[in-house]
C-alpha cells in the first residue's frame, strides 16, 4: 500500500476528525491548531517507533506537510523535547524544516506589518 496515502489518511484525517470535535468546545482556529500539532507530535513520534524496524516509515513529505499547514509546535516537540530526538541529525530534513519555519515566521510578521 502507498505509505504516503496511508499516513496521510492518519495524519490529516485524524487532524480533520480532532477539529471536529474539538470545535464543538472551542473556536475552529484554536481547535485546528490544537489537533494538527497534535497529529504532527504522534505521526513524529510513529515514525521514530517504525525507524528501527524493517517496516514502512512516515515518509519526509508527510512530516513537513503537516508542519507547513500549522504543526510546527508539535514537531519542535517531537524532534527536540521528546527524547529520543528524531529527525535532529537529517541535514536534508532539518533544511526543509527550517524552510518551512522561516517561511511561517515571515508570514506572520508580514501579517502583523502589513495587514494588521
Amino acid at each position: 500500500m502507498n505509505p504516503y496515502l496511508v499516513f496521510g489518511l492518519l495524519g490529516f484525517g485524524s487532524a480533520g476528525l480532532a477539529t471536529v470535535l474539538f470545535a464543538q468546545f472551542i473556536p475552529p482556529v484554536a481547535a485546528w491548531i490544537i489537533a494538527i500539532n497534535l497529529s504532527a507530535l504522534v505521526m513524529y513520534r510513529a515514525d521514530k517507533a517504525l525507524a528501527p524496524t524493517n517496516t514502512t516509515r512516515v515518509p519526509e513529505l508527510i512530516l513537513w506537510l503537516l508542519e507547513a499547514i500549522g504543526g510546527t509546535i508539535g514537531a519542535i516537540i517531537a524532534m527536540w523535547f521528546i527524547r529520543p530526538r528524531h529527525k535532529t541529525q537529517s541535514g536534508d530534513f532539518l533544511f526543509g524544516f527550517f524552510v518551512i519555519l522561516v517561511l511561517q515566521l515571515a508570514l506572520i510578521v508580514a501579517y502583523f506589518v502589513f495587514w494588521k
